[in-house]
This record gives C-alpha cells, structure tokens and sequence, in this order.
C-alpha cells in the first residue's frame, strides 16, 4: 500500500475487554484492506489492564500495536488526543470497544469516498435502521453509489466516534478535541466537535449496502461521568412525569418503530435493499 493510502487503526476501551477482543477479531476478520499499526487508549486505569490488552492481541495478526493503558481515567475525548498523537498515517479507522462487524468492503468504499470529496469528515458505517432519524433529510450522492450524505439531519455529529474512516490531516488542524470540547457552547463534547465541523461546512457520509457492523455494548457500561448526558435523561423524564409511569415507554417504543419503518421504506425507494429480517431485528 502506498504512502498516501496508509490507515490506523485505533480503539477506545474503557474495562470491556470481553466486547474489545469481539470488536478486533471481528474487524480482522472483515477488513479489505491491509492496517499499518492498531493503537488501543485502554482508560479503565486497572492495573492489569495492560496486560490483558497484551493477551488480547495475542490472536490478531502481527502488525505494529501501541497499547496505551492509563493509570488513572481521563475521558474519552483526551483518550483519543493521546491515541491521534501516536498515529502518522494520513487515515485513522476509529472505532470504539462495543461493535461487531458483519461484512468486508467499507474499508475500500470509505477509503474511496474521502479522496474523491474533500468536504467529507468521515465515512459513517453505522447501520442506517440504527439512527433513523439522520435518514429524514439524507440524498444519495450519485446514481449507483450506495452512500448518503446525512450531514443536514445530523449536525450535532458531523464527527462521531462510532466505527468509521477519517483523516489524519482533519483533526490536526483543530490540534485537540479536548479543547474544542471544553469551549463555549452545551451539550455533549461530541456535539461540540460536530457542530464545529458544520460550521465550517464539513459533510458526514453514511455507507450504504451495510449493515457492516452492530453495536453489541448497549448493556454493559462504564459509570458515566458526564453531566450533559444524565441532565437530558433527567430533561426527558421531567417532561413526561405528567403521564402514567408505562405511558413514556409505550409512546418511545411505538415512536422508534414507526420512525425506522419509515426509513426502511425510504432506504428502498432510493434504490438500497435493507433486509426485511434486518428491518424485524430492528422492531423487536
């Protein structure tokens, strides 16, 4: 692989390390092109932590690995400014510790879709049923191309740290996430990045043709510490302290249901084919 095409792999973990070796074997196993390093910022600060690290990678191919296990906890977001500063490929596969993947041929595609759109942050790989709501105002950007762009329906995540090609020469220009993060503005530091890039009219890409992984760490979590994210939980359930306590869960689900429906139609009539087991998976 040349010089200008070369990719990073790199992996946030937080004391998952059942779900990270699931992520990496399943990510070996699938990935069409060749990795030059794969960098792991592990942030459970356990002592065994890297050594555990070690042992898991004892099964994956032989290629560079620098393991980054921290003694104490310093958050996601300075997690991977302390991963990217390690990284000198001009492309950085990120990915968290809690996805499986399906299927070959993103990694191609991705790669594809940055050189030939200057204007793209990263390629999103997440299943579209996963995030319905980023389908509401998606356009395809060619004929036969199975990509989207979902920038208009997904501002607050121009950039997100769910699996997906990006490039190295993006983030530095910002020079840290973790001081964007912390600048002016509410929310979540990921909606502080995203709205960053929407303001300098970045576009976030969906892949098409998936899904090409699944998110498998929904009920095994770290203790959040960030406050945004427990204010909006507390915001959500103040506005429905009014109604019986089923009636909030009854409404959300029968919302999430119709809401996915409607984007497993939309996805059709822009010529992919979700499966219908993939739309029933998702109903469930």
């Amino acid at each position: 692989m040349t010089e200008e095409r070369q990719i990073t792999l790199c992996l946030t973990s937080c004391g998952r390390f059942d779900l990270l070796r699931r992520t990496l074997q399943s990510f070996f196993r699938h990935s069409d092109r060749a990795i030059e390093t794969c960098v792991i910022a592990e942030d459970s600060g356990e002592p065994d932590a890297e050594a555990r690290l070690r042992e898991i990678i004892q099964d994956l191919p032989k290629l560079p690995f620098r393991l980054l296990a921290h003694q104490t906890r310093i958050g996601q977001i300075a997690s991977i400014d302390r991963a990217y500063a390690e990284i000198q490929t001009p492309y950085i596969f990120h990915c968290e510790d809690d996805w499986e993947f399906l299927k070959g041929g993103f990694m191609t595609a991705s790669l594809e879709l940055l050189e030939t759109h200057a204007e793209a942050v990263m390629v999103w790989l997440r299943d579209p049923l996963d995030v319905p709501g980023s389908l509401k105002s998606m356009t395809r950007l060619a004929a036969r191309q199975r990509c989207y762009d979902v920038s208009k329906a997904s501002a607050d995540y121009i950039l997100n740290f769910n699996p997906g090609l990006r490039r190295l020469a993006d983030y530095r220009a910002i020079g840290s996430y973790e001081k964007l993060s912390r600048g002016e503005g509410e929310g979540a530091p990921e909606k502080k990045i995203g709205r960053f890039y929407d303001q300098q009219k970045r576009r976030l890409f969906l892949l098409g043709g998936g899904p090409y992984c699944r998110h498998i760490g929904a009920r095994q979590t770290m203790t959040r510490t960030d406050p945004s994210r427990s204010d909006f939980r507390q915001a959500r359930r103040g506005r429905a302290r009014f109604m019986p306590r089923f009636m909030p869960r009854l409404y959300f689900s029968l919302k999430k249901r119709f809401v996915c429906l409607a984007a497993y139609l939309r996805l059709w009539r822009l010529g992919d084919r979700p499966t219908f087991v993939n739309l029933l998976n998702h109903l469930r």
